[in-house]
């Protein structure tokens, strides 16, 4: 988003690695374990105890499979599992480094991208994409991993008025038979070229709708705290009210109202009101904000938390409190540092200005919050 609001083009490969966490083996981990993070001694021997001597079978009904060992994988659904997962592949992002790659990783999911504004600057970072690529490839192959080629993705960010828009760069021979995609999906989230996060919306209410109306065919034989129920595990996550919905602040009023919509029916189906009813007080008694003040909450329930130390530091550190150049009255206001963008659509949407532009929006007394359960009951009454 920072680079679309200077009028750059972001290129963006999506790598996969086919059941990651099941091919880590033993040994390698509790030698990486040893000599990258200094876990010895009793340490070392308490991860060997747990990783080593297990076995596995098959049963079907009263049928039971020969039992083999487990000689290479991390038990999943663990607290361990994904924390071994990146230890492992601790080289991935020097590899990384190593070649000047901006690079995002999350569990076994790689992310590769870079920003320019020319064509031939673009065509050269993807060349030391292409070089990287190649590294992993090969470090990936002496550590039991491998990359997934026909499940990577490349993808072209640019502003509906840049220049990039219509870019086609040479493509290293890594990507050449990678088509460029028009939206790719990353941890759920599908994201387009141009950041509109249309189909994403799109799809959201679509699966949205389909859970509405099966609940809705049964509504009759269920309480109304039952059908709450389903309709929070069924709808209302799928409606972004709490996974991802920061990303959905600054979109056009289109696309919220459409999310709207959908929140509206999924009320009036718990309720049991009709279609042209008010539902100002169905939400209210639902304890749901509007689609639209969600992510603003959000957003600002992340600021809160970060000026007081408990979010992660790479989001404190993206939070600049305001500290004028001379005293003045607004020091001591508890205020935020609002950066300089150029653009409305992609500057206004970045995480330090509008989290700033919403918090320097709050009333002092409640910027001034004890604790985080007073801050969330006065903020809600600002919307």
């Amino acid at each position: 988003m920072s680079a679309l609001d200077k009028v750059s083009t972001v290129a963006l490969v999506m790598l996969d690695q086919p059941a990651a966490i099941d091919v880590i083996h033993h040994d390698i981990l509790l030698q990486r374990l040893e000599f990258a993070f200094g876990i010895s001694g009793r340490a070392r021997k308490w991860f060997g105890s747990y990783l080593q001597d297990r076995s596995q079978c098959v049963c079907v009904g009263k049928d039971v499979s020969e039992t083999l060992p487990v000689v290479c994988g991390v038990p999943q659904g663990s607290v361990l599992g994904p924390l071994l997962y990146i230890m492992y592949t601790k080289s991935i992002g020097e590899i990384c480094r190593r070649h000047n790659v901006l690079y995002h990783c999350y569990a076994d999911d790689i992310q590769l991208y870079c920003a320019e504004q020319d064509s031939e600057d673009l065509a050269a970072k993807l060349s030391s994409i292409n070089e990287c690529i190649d590294k992993l490839e090969s470090w990936m192959g002496c550590n039991m991993l491998k990359l997934n080629s026909e499940k990577t993705e490349f993808i072209i960010f640019a502003s509906k008025k840049s220049a990039g828009r219509n870019m086609t760069p040479s493509l290293p021979w890594h990507l050449r038979d990678t088509n460029i995609s028009s939206h790719v999906r990353s941890l759920g989230v599908i994201f387009d070229s141009a950041l509109s996060f249309a189909k994403y919306i799109d799809y959201i209410i679509k699966s949205c709708i389909f859970y509405i109306r099966n609940i809705g065919r049964i509504r009759q034989f269920l309480s109304k705290k039952a059908c709450e129920r389903l309709v929070v595990a069924l709808v209302t996550h799928r409606l972004d009210l709490d996974y991802c919905n920061s990303l959905l602040n600054g979109l056009s009023q289109t696309h919220m109202l459409r999310l709207e919509r959908v929140q509206n029916t999924a009320a009036r189906l718990i309720c049991r009101i009709k279609k042209f009813d008010h539902i100002s007080t169905s939400l209210q008694s639902l304890h749901w904000l509007p689609v639209l003040f969600r992510p603003r909450f959000k957003l600002l329930c992340i600021v809160f938390r970060a000026l007081r130390g408990v979010r992660p530091l790479y989001l404190q550190e993206l939070i600049c409190p305001y500290r004028p150049t001379r005293s003045l009255r607004s020091e001591s206001k508890n205020l935020l540092y609002v950066p300089a963008c150029r653009t409305a659509t992609y500057g206004n949407r970045l995480f330090t200005v509008e989290t700033a532009i919403l918090w320097n929006d709050l009333p002092q007394e409640v910027r001034d919050a004890e604790n985080l359960s007073s801050f969330k009951d006065c903020s809600k009454l600002t919307f």
